[in-house]
Formats: structure tokens, sequence, C-alpha cells
């Protein structure tokens, strides 16, 4: 873009207009290149006031380089947005410090260090996240049910990790990429494969209900469980930190809730875990004492470790 000021006024020639920019900053003035009038920013400005303002999609696109609220105004720069900004929903781009004043921030498609970072209930839902540093964050206060009903690839995250019981839920995660529970409820109900992992947090009931499968891990936190009533298929694995994790909702293995399927585990790296399944039919890793105890075994099913149980068939035996 060229520019050269006067006074009063920076001109700046831009694509599809001609910016002029009060000194003062007080109000900017675009003439389209093909339309006769003159359009204003801001419209409340006494000055403004003097010219048409026709405001539509896209004049806005094409005036101020798709600075757009969706609000039926226009912004100069994203800093405006942010203050004019009616919902608090953020959606940042790469190198940008923010872009606010979205109405609606569902249904992105974020690349490489793209964030979404909702700013009220039931944001970024129906999103596409791809590439390391690709991020959805539902953790700024809490913000239920945010960050659902999307898709993770290629090292994307999902980080609930402050509030916002139920975000980051009903997802499918592939290839390396993490969801990152908190809260109840947070990063359940979801799909991962290949290589993608659920890392359970601060209660027992994160990474709930979870399907696990080719390369999908469940990862249980130490202090809190997580990891319950998971359905683990073959290459899935569901890797239990603490007691009450890996299992059916009602604190035991053999729950119909909690579903092993051939070639997939359960490893027992806490004291007492991965037991009480009743003919299960996957690998059980024996990490810890009493880890797999109680377990009977069919079909495929067998316990691997250092400490199986007296009497469990043994894997690659």
């Amino acid at each position: 873009d060229e520019s050269f000021e006067t006074v009063n006024y920076t001109f700046t020639l831009q694509n599809n207009n001609i910016k002029a920019q009060r000194a003062n900053g007080e109000y900017t003035l675009y003439k389209m290149y093909e339309d006769p009038n003159i359009y204003c920013l801001p419209q409340e400005h006494e000055i403004c006031q003097q010219f048409d303002w026709g405001v539509n999609r896209t004049l806005c696109e094409n005036a101020i380089n798709g600075a757009w609220s969706n609000k039926g105004k226009c912004y100069n720069t994203p800093q405006e947005r942010c203050a004019a900004s009616e919902t608090g929903a953020t959606w940042q781009t790469t190198g940008d410090g923010g872009y606010c004043g979205y109405y609606n921030t569902n249904e992105v498609n974020a690349g490489e260090f793209e964030k979404c970072s909702p700013h009220y209930n039931n944001a970024c839902h129906k999103s596409t996240f791809t590439g390391e540093g690709s991020q959805c964050i539902g953790a700024a206060g809490w913000l239920y049910k945010s960050c659902q009903y999307s898709q993770f690839n290629q090292g994307a995250e999902c980080k609930n990790t402050a509030g916002g019981e139920g975000s980051c839920s009903y997802n499918i995660f592939t290839t390396n990429s993490t969801c990152y529970s908190a809260r109840n409820e947070s990063c359940s109900y979801s799909t991962f494969t290949s290589g993608s992992k659920c890392i359970a947090g601060e209660t027992g009931w994160t990474c709930k209900t979870v399907t696990l499968s080719d390369g999908g891990v469940c990862i249980s936190s130490e202090q809190y469980g997580g990891c319950r009533k998971p359905t683990v298929k073959a290459g899935g694995k569901c890797i239990a930190n603490h007691v009450d994790s890996c299992i059916s909702e009602q604190g035991t293995g053999g729950g119909s809730a909690a579903t092993y399927e051939p070639g997939s585990y359960c490893v027992g790296n806490a004291e007492n875990s991965c037991k009480g399944f009743k003919n299960f039919k996957a690998t059980c890793v024996a990490n810890a004492e009493g880890a797999c105890a109680g377990n009977t075994y069919t079909g495929a099913g067998c316990c691997s470790g250092q400490y199986c149980p007296e009497g469990a068939p043994k894997c690659n035996s």
C-alpha cells in the first residue's frame, strides 16, 4: 500500500479503496474505487453522519481488509474490535494479539499456532484444528461446553486447564493431537486414534467414556483417576495411574461400562488397578502390586508385567 500525509489526514491507496485517516484519530473515511459514495467510521461520529453509511459485509471486508464484527459495524484494527466486542469471544490468529468482536466463533478452521479462545459458553463448536500450536482453549472462567464437536489433527490441542465443565468433549482426535482435561466431563465422549492422547486431570470424571483405537491413549491422573468407562479397541491403551481409572463408573473393572476388545491394553501403573474384569479379552499389564488381580480371561486375553497374579495366562507364553 502507498501512503502520503497532509496536515489533517493520512491517505493510503489500498487494493479496493482510498483510506483517509484523520490525524487526530477521531474518524476514518473510505472511498471505494468503483463506488461514488464515501464511507466513514466510526458510524456514530458527527462527521461520519454526513456520509452515506450503507454498511454491508462486502463493504467491511473490502474497506478495512476483513475487519468485521458481525454486528453491523466495521472496525479499523483488531484492538477496536476487541473494545467493541459484545460477546467477548476471542479469535486469535498467527502473529496477532487477538482478533475479537466475532459474534460466533463456531465452525472455525485453525492452522498452526492459531487459537480459538472462547469467552462464552458453547463457543468454538464444529471446528477443525490442524498442526502444532493449533489450540482450542476452554479455560477462561467457567466456560461450560465450549470447544466441542470438533476435530484435532497433527499435533493440535484442546486445553481445559482452569474451568469449563464439559468443554473439549464430543471431539475427534487424530495424529498426535492431545486433549488436556481439568474439570468434570471435559475431554469426555471423544474418540482418540493414531497417537492422540486424553490426559485426565483434577477429578475422577475427566476423559470419561472415551473411545480409544489404533494408537489412541487415555492417561489417568495419579491423584484423581479419570478415564472411566472407556471403550478400548484394538491398538488402544488405557493407562491407569490411579486405582479408580480405566474402569467402569461403579469403580470395578468388571462393569459392562468398561469395554476392552481384543488387541487393546489396560496398563496398571497404580496399585490394585486394572483388576476385577470378567472374561477379559485384551492384555492386562501389571506394573504395580495388585494390578490385574482377580481378572478372568477369555479368547486372546492375557496378563503381562512383573506383577501378574499367579495362575493368570501370560502373554506370549
